[in-house]
C-alpha cells in the first residue's frame, strides 16, 4: 500500500510591534494571497496572530496605524512546502512582525511654521547691502 504525505499549512504568527519589542494594539493589519483575496483583516493586540497557511505569496498590509504611529511598509514573504520565505531567503522564525516606531510630537517652538525664518531671512538679506554701504562710508 502506497501511502502518501499531503501538506496542509504552515503555522504563521503575526505580530505588530514598535522598535522596542512592545506589542502595538489598534493597528488595522489585512492579510492578501498571492491572487489577491484577502485571508483575514484584524486589529492587533497585545498578543500574535496566528494563521495556518498554504503554498502561496502573501503580503501582510497596514491598513490603519494607531494613535501616535505611522503606517508600516507592506511586508511580502511566500510560503512554499512548510518553509517560509522572505525576499527569496528562507527564515527560520514563522513569525511575521510588523515593526513601527512612533511618531515624534514636534516641540511647540517647532509649529509655529516657516514664516519666523522667511521674515528672518528677508531681513538679513536687506541687511547686508545696508551694512556694505555704511561700511564704505566709514
Amino acid at each position: 500500500m502506497e501511502q502518501s504525505v499531503k501538506f496542509v499549512g504552515l503555522p504563521v504568527k503575526f505580530e505588530k510591534r514598535d522598535t522596542y519589542g512592545q506589542y502595538i494594539v489598534g493597528a488595522k493589519l489585512q492579510l492578501k494571497d498571492e491572487k489577491g483575496t484577502i485571508v483575514d483583516t484584524w486589529t492587533s493586540e497585545a498578543k500574535a496572530k496566528e494563521f495556518v497557511l498554504a503554498d502561496s505569496d502573501y503580503t501582510l498590509t497596514e491598513i490603519e496605524a494607531p494613535a501616535n504611529f505611522g503606517t508600516s511598509s507592506p511586508t511580502k514573504f511566500t510560503v512554499r512546502l512548510g518553509k517560509m520565505y522572505i525576499g527569496g531567503r528562507e527564515v527560520e522564525d514563522v513569525t511575521v512582525v510588523c515593526e513601527d516606531a512612533p511618531l515624534t510630537a514636534l516641540p511647540d517652538a517647532c509649529r509655529m511654521g516657516t514664516m519666523p525664518f522667511a521674515a528672518a531671512g528677508i531681513l538679513m538679506m536687506l541687511g547686508l547691502p545696508v551694512y556694505s554701504i555704511v561700511r564704505k562710508r566709514r
